[in-house]
């Protein structure tokens, strides 16, 4: 499939058609992760600071209430990182002609292989994929994708041919 290195040109292949850039996509999931760590751990360490110690008010506990939200805020960041990328496998299916495989889920989203087996099982469940078995390998088609690059690439040839 795409080396790291081709991944800005996958990109431009992939915005051009649909609206999806896999570098956004890996950016925005580094940085919700990022700035949830930093809400959860540091609202956390504040809550602490005010709830044992009379430092920055007189009164102990006083922003206690602020700091949980501001903990809630960055657990709900750092959870919504974690989601399973379903429709961006989507696009990328479309990218691989419907077919997929588990490595070619791990090199184009940079996801673990337990990450992108979840992704595929997930699809499967929903109703979106199914697994065939080609003599070794273990092939994710998704229909739908199939389906409408078979119905374009039929109407091109409608029109190619007059």
């Amino acid at each position: 499939m795409i080396s790291r290195w081709d991944n800005r040109r996958f990109s431009r292949i992939v915005t051009r058609g649909s609206g999806f850039s896999l570098i956004d996509f890996k950016k925005g999931r580094r940085r919700k992760r990022l700035a949830g760590i930093v809400l959860f751990w540091g609202s956390l360490a504040l809550l602490v600071l005010d709830m044992t110690t009379s430092f920055p008010t007189p009164v102990r506990g006083q922003y206690a209430a602020w700091w949980l939200v501001v903990v809630a805020a960055g657990t709900g960041l750092w959870l919504s990182a974690k989601r399973l990328p379903l429709e961006e496998t989507i696009e990328v299916a479309k990218y691989c002609r419907g077919e997929l495989t588990v490595t070619d889920l791990t090199s184009e989203l940079k996801v673990t292989i337990g990450t992108a087996e979840r992704i595929l099982e997930a699809l499967a469940r929903k109703g979106y994929a199914k697994l065939e078995q080609r003599g070794e390998m273990q092939v994710w088609v998704v229909p739908e994708v199939k389906a409408s690059l078979a119905a374009r690439s039929g109407g091109e040839q409608r029109t190619a041919n007059g």
